[in-house]
């Protein structure tokens, strides 16, 4: 079990994080949003090929950010 990161029991079946490649590059599409008091939110998502020491193969990457815009740009 290397590589892994094991976060108290898994809900349905024996799901854990596994973390194999040292990096991905993938091609992704999401959207952005910026609400007017200032919370701001991105998701994005796409297929990818992740790259290690020894190994490549297939992919997926998902981003989710949240947070709140400190200051207005005008």
């Amino acid at each position: 079990m290397n590589n892994q990161i094991l976060i108290g029991n898994p809900l349905l079946g024996t799901y854990y994080l596994d973390y194999t490649y040292n990096h991905i590059v993938a091609i992704t599409y999401g959207i952005q949003r910026t609400r007017p008091k200032g919370f701001y939110w991105n998701i994005s998502f796409g297929p990818g090929v992740g790259i290690s020491e020894s190994d490549f193969g297939p992919a997926a990457m998902i981003d989710v950010k949240l947070g709140w815009v400190v200051k207005k740009i005008r």
